[in-house]
């Protein structure tokens, strides 16, 4: 199963923004006392949006890598 060139930039853009959410959300976390639901749901959301992206992403990526050194190694 190949992966299109133009999907493999697009998983590493969305790999890349889950990384920077994330980033943002530990941030926020560390940062701000927890104040009110939105706080948390901002954690729980915005985490799990981010930290599911990032699994995804990487699961594809590796998937691609994995195709196409199984296309290299037949004749």
């Amino acid at each position: 199963m190949a992966q299109n060139p133009t999907d493999l930039g697009e998983y590493k853009l969305r790999l890349v923004i889950a990384c920077l959410i994330l980033a943002g959300v530990i941030y926020a976390f560390l940062r701000h006392t927890p104040s009110g639901p939105a706080f948390f749901e901002i954690i729980i959301f915005g985490g799990t949006f981010a930290v599911g992206t990032i699994v995804h992403s990487i699961i594809k990526l590796r998937q691609a890598h994995l195709s196409r050194q199984s296309d290299a190694d037949q004749p």
